[in-house]
Formats: structure tokens, C-alpha cells, sequence
């Protein structure tokens, strides 16, 4: 009878744990920040959103990345791989914000065009490692 009920609960815990980050994703807009979040749970809500993340957006995600990695200077190496909502504009405030950055992987960012691009040769002159495949 307990060993039943201990997965019961388990099963609950999980499935509560799911149902919030599901609604999380879906208001993401109305968050600031994330940071009280684990980790774990940040990157989850992030891989739900992968697809229809948008600029107004995007500073949520920015601002976990950097509480995770200590500071915007730390930061190196970002990947925004199918990322197909963010536009020009949302990938030129990017830059703007990580002039540090080596590597950028914006494969298959349907939104990337011509503006970014020509922001990203001007804001990331160190930029050495770049995807564009599919753009």
C-alpha cells in the first residue's frame, strides 16, 4: 500500500512539475527573468519554445544565460538553431549585448536576414565560428 502510494505521489510531482513549465512556456512573455528557476527547468521551457521564441522574448532567455554563466563577458559561444521567430531586430539587440562573442550557431533562423547579418559583422568583429546553414 505505501510503495503505491510513493509513486502516486511521485507520478503527481512529475506531472505537476510538467504541467509548470508548460504553462511557463506558454506566458514566457509576462516573465522578466527566470533566474529563481533551477537550471534544469530554465533549459526546458527553453527547448519548449525553441521554435516560436520571439523578440519580446528573447531577453528572458539572455538574461538566464548570463545569470548562469556569471556575466555577459563570460559568454562565448551562444546557439540559436531553429530559433525561426526571432528577427532582425531581436538578433541586432543580441549583438549589441555579447560583443564578446566567438561562436554563433543561427542555423535555420528562418527571421535572419540581411540587417542582422550586416549588424553582426559590425557589433561581432571577433566572430570565428558561425552557422548559417539553411538561412
Amino acid at each position: 500500500h505505501f510503495r503505491f502510494q510513493s509513486r502516486l505521489k511521485l507520478s503527481m510531482i512529475s506531472s505537476l512539475q510538467d504541467l509548470s513549465v508548460r504553462a511557463i512556456a506558454r506566458n514566457l512573455h509576462t516573465f522578466k527573468t527566470l533566474d529563481p528557476l533551477p537550471s534544469f527547468l530554465q533549459q526546458q521551457i527553453f527547448d519548449l519554445r525553441k521554435n516560436t521564441l520571439t523578440d519580446n522574448e528573447l531577453p528572458v532567455l539572455l538574461s538566464s544565460t548570463f545569470e548562469d554563466c556569471g556575466s555577459v563577458d563570460a559568454v562565448s559561444f551562444l546557439s540559436f538553431r531553429n530559433y525561426g521567430k526571432i528577427t532582425d531586430a531581436g538578433f541586432t539587440a543580441l549583438f549589441a549585448q555579447c560583443p564578446g562573442l566567438t561562436g554563433l550557431d543561427l542555423a535555420y533562423c528562418e527571421q535572419l536576414g540581411d540587417a542582422a547579418l550586416t549588424s553582426l559583422g559590425a557589433l561581432l568583429p571577433g566572430i570565428a565560428d558561425l552557422d548559417l546553414t539553411g538561412c
